[in-house]
């Protein structure tokens, strides 16, 4: 009796064992489960509040915009959620940044023609000019120069005219054509030197002469690229049917970076916005045209 005894509380030990060894084995499971389920809502949540933060950062650049003090300032981070230690590197903050060209706004919907006008040296001399048209940095004082390295005009139907010569704020020349049979539509025009527009700068008399003469208002549209000193494009658009489509655009690049608690809780998101004036003046109403979000945090 004694032997069955001794067995039976053998095994009823081994499978109270067995018992435990399984229940913590479960709620070894059961911690992770929640560990990962908060880590994922963790995730998660910093995930939208990075979206929302980059969303600020595109509405604090057009209000900024809208009341006249310029866009920026750029690559300074801009604290919305201070963090346990305020004004460190756990603040919650969105970061404006872009390249040259987002921030050239060029524009085309006060855009005239002239036709008939005097160009001295060439022969007949009366020839179209496309004008009114405006470039200003929208950038706030303290910001970076745009630099213009090369403009490329392109126009639809092309029947062979040719550009004579182009001003950019002011009546001299900064390019002429070699001769005046001008040089052919969507050629990369040189500038030299390079044409810089400080911060906060409107450039208001942008003139382009073409060799035909009475012809050029006529076009289907006209697009004037300019290509900056970093490589980046900035292409505005003139339709003649369409009012609206003309080009008063530019760039707005924020990020939302979450930095509260540890990797990988730090998270970004980061948006991209264009803006086009309705009006020829700065402070006219306007609208977002395209809202995308970017796949890499620069440029």
């Amino acid at each position: 009796m004694r032997g069955r005894n001794s067995a039976s509380g053998g095994w009823l030990l081994v499978g109270l064992i067995v018992i435990l060894s399984s229940v913590f084995v479960a709620m070894a499971g059961v911690t992770l489960a929640l560990g990962e389920s908060r880590r994922t809502i963790s995730l998660r949540e910093n995930d939208t509040e990075a979206i929302y933060l980059a969303q600020a950062g595109v509405m604090d650049a057009l209000y900024r915009f809208r009341s006249g003090n310029g866009v920026g300032p750029l690559g300074i981070d801009q604290r919305v959620d201070p963090g346990p230690l305020p004004g460190t590197s756990d603040d919650d903050v969105f970061i404006l940044g872009g390249q040259m060209a987002d921030s050239l706004l060029v524009n085309m919907k006060p855009t005239t023609f002239q036709a008939d006008i005097n160009l001295p040296n060439c022969s007949p001399p009366r020839r179209d000019r496309m004008q009114n048209w405006t470039i200003r940095n929208v950038l706030a004082s303290g910001g970076m120069s745009l630099t213009i390295d090369r403009i490329r005009v392109n126009w639809s139907p092309n029947l062979g005219e040719g550009v004579l010569r182009i001003d950019l704020n002011g009546n001299n020349p900064d390019w002429t054509a070699p001769s005046c049979s001008g040089v052919p539509a969507n050629t990369d025009i040189d500038l030299f030197p390079n044409q810089s527009i400080p911060p906060m700068a409107s450039w208001n008399t942008n003139r382009i002469w073409f060799t035909s003469n009475g012809v050029m208002a006529g076009k289907a549209w006209i697009d004037i690229s300019f290509i900056m000193s970093d490589g980046t494009v900035r292409t505005s658009h003139w339709d003649r049917a369409i009012p609206a489509n003309r080009s008063a655009d530019f760039t707005i690049k924020s990020v939302g970076e979450v930095r509260k608690g540890p990797f990988p809780f730090v998270t970004w998101r980061r948006l991209q916005a264009e803006y086009r004036l309705s009006g020829a003046a700065i402070t006219s109403t306007g609208n977002l045209l395209a809202y995308q979000e970017l796949t890499t945090k620069s440029p």
